[in-house]
């Protein structure tokens, strides 16, 4: 089972640009798309401020409220079962509406609040705190 405290979600996407398969953003706020996607795990670790778990996790907890049927997407078979990554809910490119930010910016750290400029190129997910050793988010 996989669970998403979406009370603590920045909703910084990780998850979702990680495991496609298995997430989602849905009005800014991540969801469980198919928890038995292979890409779960990598996406449980990047998340910046941990609050993705799955039942094997040290941290799993139940009844947390982050799931697609709790967000109200189609997960039956059949009618709105499509394998695109839109659903529908304006989550396109267009301007400012993705997670690219362009050039400039900085790299935040969600733990101790460390800033650095970001670098193009380089998503700031890929880049650890140099103080905490936390997974670095853009700000």
């Amino acid at each position: 089972m996989v669970t998403i405290e979406t009370d603590k979600c920045i909703g910084c996407a990780v998850c979702a640009n990680i495991c496609p398969d298995g997430f989602a953003m849905v009005d800014s706020k991540a969801v469980v798309r198919d928890e038995t996607a292979s890409c779960i795990s990598a996406a449980e670790n990047a998340c910046p401020v941990k609050v993705i778990h799955t039942a094997n996790s040290s941290h799993a907890q139940a009844g947390a409220s982050g799931t697609a049927a709790a967000s109200g997407l189609d997960t039956g078979s059949g009618v709105n079962m499509g394998t695109g990554r839109g659903l529908g809910r304006g989550g396109g490119r267009g301007r400012n509406q993705g997670t690219a930010q362009g050039q400039g910016g900085n790299c935040v750290c969600p733990s101790c609040g460390f800033r650095m400029s970001h670098n193009r190129g380089v998503p700031c997910y890929n880049i650890r705190c140099p103080k905490c050793s936390s997974v670095m988010s853009r700000g």
